[in-house]
């Protein structure tokens, strides 16, 4: 298990820094980069694996990491989609060491994914249904999302905190695809089409079902 960084260098451009394992005497290096988060595969255990895909100048970087993340912030907008990470990582496996962050974000991507959390969450608040595990819930939640006839059941159990819900494309300037992902229990997954009405506020303008995968 990695518990911290020793020292660190910078190198061609990446920082690298001198880990300890706490179950061998060797050292490894470590590398940093800076990126937003775009996706965040995990679950809704407190315990267990995940994976995060950080947007980076160079493209879409995944990093695995082991529940509880190491993270010196406090602030809950680091745990969303759209905030600014900058990590160590074993280069050779891609494995998180720590991240840090201070609460900034890419505002356009939060935003929109802020856009269709609130969406869902109002589809369910029609639905007579509140976000949270209800153990009394049984059987399916059917609700209508544009014309898409949806199961909400497990999003409402598992997926609430908005994380299952990945950035899946920036289409241009004030419109970004958001997608659920299967970690969002959503029976079909679905194309949450995001366009900026105002400086500041974003609205979900169109839902689309994403066909299973063959």
């Amino acid at each position: 298990m990695i518990i911290g960084i020793l020292n660190g260098k910078s190198l061609r451009s990446s920082l690298i820094a001198t880990c300890i394992l706490i179950a061998s005497p060797s050292t490894l290096l470590c590398e940093e980069l800076t990126g937003v988060v775009y996706s965040d595969h995990s679950g809704p255990s407190a315990n267990g694996v995940g994976e995060v895909q950080l947007s980076t100048k160079t493209g879409l970087v995944a990093i695995s990491y082991q529940k509880p993340i190491k993270m010196d912030s406090a602030d809950h907008r680091c745990y969303e989609v759209g905030a600014i990470w900058t990590v160590q990582f074993e280069p050779q496996t891609y494995e998180l060491v720590r991240v840090h962050c201070v609460g900034k974000l890419d505002t356009d991507v939060h935003s929109a994914w802020m856009a269709v959390r609130n969406y869902i969450k109002a589809v369910a608040k029609a639905a007579g249904q509140d976000l949270g595990y209800q153990p009394n819930r049984r059987g399916p939640v059917n609700a209508k999302m544009g014309e898409v006839e949806i199961d909400l059941s497990g999003y409402l159990n598992f997926g609430s905190t908005g994380m299952c819900l990945e950035m899946k494309q920036h289409i241009d300037n004030n419109t970004i695809l958001i997608e659920s992902s299967a970690d969002c229990y959503l029976i079909p997954d679905i194309d949450f089409r995001v366009e900026q009405i105002r400086p500041t506020a974003w609205e979900v303008t169109s839902v689309k079902a994403v066909p299973p995968p063959k």
